[in-house]
């Protein structure tokens, strides 16, 4: 019997130590993480504006999004919201989407929530020579605190997902196929 109770006292500690390590990794559990990349598209700014607002575009190119529907009228202006549904590993996940800031053709930012998380994302797109440059700015704060424990765990994925799908809008925006890498 001693045996057993030596046992589950070495899973436990194993547990309480992988907890900390998580909690160690995660820097105290803050469940941030931010994603800034940027990318340039063949076309000008006003070629690539429409595929960050229009909800038939945007589904093009976001993976996962499964719908986006305007809740107070179907402006573009500061203020406008939208709810949006996402594809999370077989179940929809609703979120609420917040134009914070907003200059068309130039610039975009939008607040996002739902039970999982907060995010802000920025894009600026400027013109150059070859076409636009479409800077992106990210931030998340996961809710739940396992996510937050996770954090470093998701961050790649989600870096992953944002890189697959700005590769998918600028092959749709130029007009060629979208190629994805896993």
């Amino acid at each position: 019997m001693r045996w057993l109770t030596r046992i589950l006292a070495g899973l436990a500690a194993l547990i309480v130590i992988a907890f900390a390590g998580l909690y160690l990794w995660s820097s105290g559990a803050e469940g941030v993480w931010s994603y800034d990349t940027s990318i340039i598209i063949n076309q000008p700014p006003e070629e690539v504006f429409p595929w960050l607002t229009e909800p038939d575009k945007l589904i093009r190119w976001v993976e996962h999004l499964q719908e986006r529907r305007p809740l107070n009228g179907d402006s573009l202006r500061v203020g406008a919201r939208s709810r949006e549904m996402v594809n999370s590993h077989g179940e929809l996940l609703e979120m609420i989407s917040e134009i914070h800031d907003l200059e068309i053709n130039r610039l975009l930012q939008i607040h996002i929530s739902c039970n999982l998380f907060e995010h802000d994302a920025r894009y600026e797109l400027t013109a150059v020579p070859e076409g636009t440059r479409l800077r992106f700015t990210g931030a998340s704060l996961f809710k739940p605190f396992l996510f937050r424990l996770l954090t470093p765990l998701l961050t790649p994925f989600a870096k992953q997902q944002y890189e697959n799908n700005f590769r998918t809008l600028k092959a749709l925006v130029e007009g060629a196929e979208p190629v994805t890498e896993e």
